[in-house]
């Protein structure tokens, strides 16, 4: 227990110390063994928010955006920074409370350090936890993190700080809700928080809502995704007309609306640009086909797992297909959003990526197919490689990524707090 302690506290230091290097020592211990894996995984995550908050963008993007909401509000007070509009959209107090803290500390890029650090730590402990109630090697669990840093493009999470941030607090919630089967205050704040970080994460509200009616029809939603835009368009002109002041009625008028604009923009600049682009179309394709294997895995184990929830109703098996289910529908979104111009899919699909190991990890069960699955899942490490490789080339050509790398060896506690007091509380130090 001693050594366990000791071992922890170094880890800890050195990912404070130096980032980097705890980011690799924390790595090489999770693969060894699993006994730490609440404190690696933690380090792993605090690595990749401090390269975040080196992140240097050279284009404008919503991060430069954001940073400048944060000057803007940063000097009002408390109640009048949060109730100010972002881009023309009320009502993101939560987003905006988070924003006029970190201007307050003139530290504007803890707001992508903050949402980066909670997207890889939630996905991760998730997985992990499901790996481990599943009495899963060390090997397998720790392959729901390679895919992870592999499948998710660094560049595309540090920009958009909003919506995964929010996407994966409601996840948590749901997995406190359905798995944990922890259903108290603390659940309903990760369920209600993010609705005012992103006005589209009320959409997997709804989604968990409908989840408990929808367990035996997946190949029915999977058709639905055909009338997607239809469906949109006709309940957008349904509740804009409603006109009521209620809360929740506007939350879904404003994410029906943006929907509906996502599937007719076809004009704007970033629109054309995202679709002319070869580069994010092949990085389009292969997310696709990535969460094409992986439903397909989610189709077989959710089967599997029925039988064994069958058998046992208070089984561990029990819950996860309960999340399993809830996992489907958001899939089934991003699918539907697919024909986009823009490419809202990557907020959806992302998701299924981070919370692979739920969905991948094999249910002891008799399988006459377990070559083919064998090599589908060799086939996803191939893609999510090929599609890492392509998300390194986006952070080269819109970022600064040598700076970024050199500033998060230095970028300690101690060296942030003397370089803050002397120089102004500077970003980066390179």
């Amino acid at each position: 227990m001693y050594r366990s302690l000791h071992n922890k506290k170094i880890m800890i230091f050195a990912t404070l110390l130096c980032p980097p290097l705890g980011f690799v020592l924390a790595l090489l211990c999770l693969y060894k063994n699993q006994n730490e894996w609440k404190t690696c995984i933690f380090c792993i995550s605090y690595a990749i928010a401090i390269f975040a908050y080196c992140y240097e963008p050279t284009v404008d993007s919503d991060l430069v955006r954001y940073h400048q909401v944060i000057e803007q509000i940063k000097d009002l007070p408390f109640w009048e920074a949060i109730n100010s509009e972002l881009y023309g959209e009320g009502s993101l107090y939560t987003y905006m409370a988070l924003s006029w803290f970190v201007g307050r500390l003139s530290q504007p890029n803890m707001i992508q350090a903050i949402s980066v650090f909670s997207v890889i730590y939630i996905a991760s402990y998730i997985n992990y936890k499901v790996g481990l109630d599943s009495h899963l090697s060390n090997k397998k669990c720790f392959s729901s993190i390679v895919l992870i840093l592999l499948g998710v493009s660094f560049y595309s999470l540090t920009n958009n700080v909003r919506n995964e941030f929010a996407f994966l607090f409601i996840c948590y919630a749901v997995f406190r809700d359905v798995y944990l089967k922890k259903r108290n205050v603390v659940t309903l704040l990760f369920y209600i928080l993010p609705c005012f970080m992103h006005v589209s994460a009320i959409l997997l509200i709804l989604l968990r809502l409908v989840q408990p009616f929808t367990k035996r029809i997946k190949f029915v939603l999977m058709i639905l995704i055909i009338s997607m835009k239809t469906i949109v368009e006709n309940l957008s002109t349904i509740v804009a007309s409603l006109g009521s002041s209620n809360l929740i009625v506007q939350l879904i008028s404003s994410m029906l609306y943006k929907g509906n604009r996502y599937y007719n923009n076809y004009d704007s600049d970033w629109a054309t640009a995202v679709h002319n682009s070869g580069s994010m179309q092949l990085m389009k394709i292969l997310m696709v086909i990535e969460c094409t294997v992986i439903t397909i895995f989610l189709v077989k184990n959710s089967k599997a797992i029925y039988e064994l929830k069958d058998k046992n109703k208070e089984d561990v098996y029990s819950y996860r297909v309960e999340y399993i289910d809830y996992l489907f529908l958001i899939d089934i979104v991003g699918f539907a959003c697919v024909p986009m111009y823009m490419p809202e899919y990557w907020r959806f699909l992302v998701i299924i990526v981070l919370l692979n190991g739920v969905i991948l990890f094999e249910v002891q069960v008799n399988s006459k197919c377990k070559n083919i699955f064998y090599y589908l899942k060799m086939l996803l490490y191939v893609i999510a490689s090929v599609y890492f490789i392509l998300a390194t080339r986006e952070l080269f050509l819109y970022s600064k990524p040598l700076s970024m790398i050199l500033n998060a060896f230095l970028c300690n506690p101690i060296f942030v707090f003397f370089t803050g007091v002397f120089k102004g509380s500077p970003n980066t130090f390179f």
